[in-house]
């Protein structure tokens, strides 16, 4: 059996699609903003409330602990609470916002570590 501590985080394989996802959900949010008027607030909170996820939930993928994991899970929760959400479609910006927040901190981590840091075995 192999030693699970050499063996990548299944959460670090999300690393290596961060740029392509990163790119959808920008244009999503495009496309939602020009159909409707864009909340920059809801869409600031929220992005800067995805970065802060994924960094905690990269520091529990990389071993640091798993109160990581349960702050990092929190975050979102937190962050559909302090928003006021007015309609259907600053709910969908909320989302689309959080998700390109949490994948551009993905990336980051992608560019900073190197392209080994996919997650695929070695």
């Amino acid at each position: 059996m192999a030693n699970q501590n050499s063996q990548p985080h299944v959460g670090l394989s999300l690393v290596a699609k961060a740029p392509i996802a990163v790119v959808i959900t920008i244009v999503l949010i495009v496309v939602v903003a020009a159909l409707s008027t864009p909340l920059w607030h809801v869409l600031g909170y929220s992005a800067l409330a995805g970065l802060v996820c994924g960094a905690l939930l990269l520091a529990y993928w990389s071993g640091k602990g798993g109160i990581f994991f349960i702050v990092g899970l929190l975050v979102p929760l937190i962050n559909v609470m302090a928003i006021d959400l007015s309609s259907f479609t600053s709910l969908y910006q909320l989302i689309l916002a959080f998700f390109c927040g949490f994948w551009l901190s993905l990336w980051v981590f992608k560019l900073v570590t190197g392209n080994e840091s996919s997650g695929a075995p070695r």
